[in-house]
């Protein structure tokens, strides 16, 4: 009983075709670095076992079969190289693959680790696929928004991948999306960090020529009555244009300091 229910299970599992009719069972998957395990049944009436021949590939293994129990080696394959399997056995029984996830393919892509720091956001797969894409997501206000995608190496072994975010000031959440096609699809784990640029700070308050800020900044610099002279972006400022006086500078966020300028 406890062998009938694993022969019902397996083609669940990695998409066998049994036919009465028939006497091949085909199984395709990748090689993992684990021998494949197959009973091998003996049927008394024909005084023989179930076995006939096993393909790899296409080639024939030349084993005893003639065991009740046949241990598929791939000697010679490189690790994650495809395998197809052909297992001719008589019609009156069936041979039972005992673990098809030595070679299952199909939900074998998972994240392997993904980490977020002050300026990178780098993720590590297995199981990649030819024709996947990777959809990197930023959590803005309550809704995810894909902030760039990128292609599959579509290696089995899986690869590492990486990003360079434009972070906002305060909490930052991105995940990534490998999706295989539409409504096939699987998420990282989220993941967080919590962004302040450095605060800008004048260096210098009586200046003649140059006003110099502590970092690159957009900026705009006003008179005392509201008027515009200068903008731009960056850590150091010309004013030599300027008149005498006192001016005020203007940052992000309504930051803002008060300076001299001399002739």
């Amino acid at each position: 009983m406890q062998g009938m229910r694993l022969i019902l299970l397996v083609p669940l599992l990695i998409g066998m075709s049994f036919n009465s009719f028939s006497k091949e069972i085909s199984i395709t998957g990748v090689y993992k670095g684990k021998p494949l395990f197959i009973q091998n049944p003996y049927h008394p009436g024909l005084n023989a076992f179930c076995i006939d021949e096993i393909y790899v590939n296409k080639r024939r293994l030349d084993i005893d079969y003639t065991l009740s129990a046949i241990q598929i080696k791939f000697e010679g394959l490189d690790l994650y190289t495809p395998v197809n399997i052909k297992i001719l056995h008589k019609e009156v029984c069936k041979p039972v693959v005992v673990n098809p996830d030595a070679i299952l393919l199909h939900s074998s892509f998972k994240f392997t680790d993904i980490v977020l720091n002050d300026t990178i956001l780098t993720w590590q797969t297995k199981g990649d696929r030819p024709n996947a894409v990777f959809r990197i997501e930023q959590l803005f206000g309550s809704g995810w928004s894909v902030v760039e995608t990128q292609e599959s190496n579509g290696l089995f072994e899986g690869g590492d991948y990486l990003y360079y975010p434009e972070y906002e000031e305060g909490p930052n959440k991105f995940r990534v999306k490998y999706e295989v096609r539409e409504n096939r699809y699987l998420y990282s784990k989220e993941v967080e960090i919590e962004y302040y640029p450095e605060p800008i700070e004048l260096l210098t308050s009586q200046v003649s020529r140059s006003l110099r800020i502590s970092r690159k900044a957009p900026y705009e610099i006003l008179d005392s009555d509201g008027n515009l002279w200068l903008s731009g972006n960056d850590k150091i400022v010309d004013v030599s244009s300027l008149e005498e006086g006192e001016y005020f500078i203007y940052f992000e966020n309504d930051l803002s300091f008060k300076f001299v300028k001399h002739q």
